[in-house]
């Protein structure tokens, strides 16, 4: 199995939301929790999904369950 690499810039990320906003990211999710916080998805293929947080403005990873 490949390594799920995910190191998206911030520039890249805002291009991620700007495609979303447009319909035009098929691989991008972005919801709010019921506790009010933002998640970002990004399906980079298979069961490679990269995970952000919106924390103070900016875009922090959230480290994928199998890496506990």
């Amino acid at each position: 199995m490949t390594k799920c690499v995910c190191d998206y810039t911030p520039e890249e990320i805002q291009i991620f939301i700007d495609n979303y906003r447009k319909g035009l990211a098929q691989n991008v999710s972005i919801y709010k929790s019921n506790d009010g916080k933002i998640f970002l998805t990004i399906h980079k293929g298979g069961e490679c999904i990269c995970m952000y947080e919106l924390l103070n403005g900016e875009w922090v990873i959230v480290p994928p369950m199998n890496d506990f």
